[in-house]
């Protein structure tokens, strides 16, 4: 279970970087693009070229997903995975590779301040994610037991809930031995 997890672990950043080099790279650099010339003079409105552009960057992420069918196809033919776990080697890594280049396209146009602000929040979250995964995390407990019984209570749940729901914890429950079926659908 454990290579399936390396795999789908794989497969999955493989996704999110497609996704924000084809359909991210491929809109931020619009504004350069020679080809924008013909826009001054068309009656096409900006708004439906760039969406346009967005829906060709999101169908050559798709082609480029699809050049892989021939291996997780292998990986079914020869028993390796079942076809439900398709949707975490197959589905997700698309889903989250549209979420990261539409998700960075949208913030490179963003105002500088709007860009400074969630460069605090990233910078915050990744702090507080290495103090907590990486100080705390076998002390945690301990440490919330010190707080109010409901304060502890929430940041332990939201601890939990940002390490297990997220595409990469999502991908380790699937693959895991002791996998439930439903909470792995339901988690997904």
């Amino acid at each position: 279970a454990s290579m399936l997890t390396n795999v789908g672990y794989g497969l999955l950043c493989l996704g999110i970087v497609e996704g924000a080099a084809l359909i991210g790279w491929r809109l931020t650099q619009m504004p350069k693009s020679q080809a924008l010339e013909f826009l001054l003079t068309s009656p096409i409105q900006p708004k439906r070229l760039f969406l346009a552009e967005a829906i060709v960057g999101v169908c050559r992420f798709a082609l480029i997903q699809l050049a892989g069918l021939p291996i997780v196809g292998g990986l079914l033919f020869s028993g390796t995975v079942d076809p439900q776990d398709l949707l975490v080697l197959w589905v997700m890594p698309f889903a989250w590779g549209l979420v990261a280049g539409l998700l960075l396209t949208s913030w490179i146009y963003e105002p500088q301040v709007v860009k400074g602000i969630g460069q605090l929040v990233a910078f915050g979250g990744v702090l507080v994610y290495l103090v907590i995964g990486v100080m705390a995390a076998e002390n945690l407990l301990l440490w919330l037991q010190q707080l109010p019984e409901w304060l502890g209570a929430f940041i332990y749940h939201s601890v939990r809930f940002f390490h297990d729901l997220n595409p990469f914890g999502i991908v380790r429950y699937w693959f895991s031995g002791d996998r439930v079926d439903w909470i792995a659908r339901e988690r997904f």
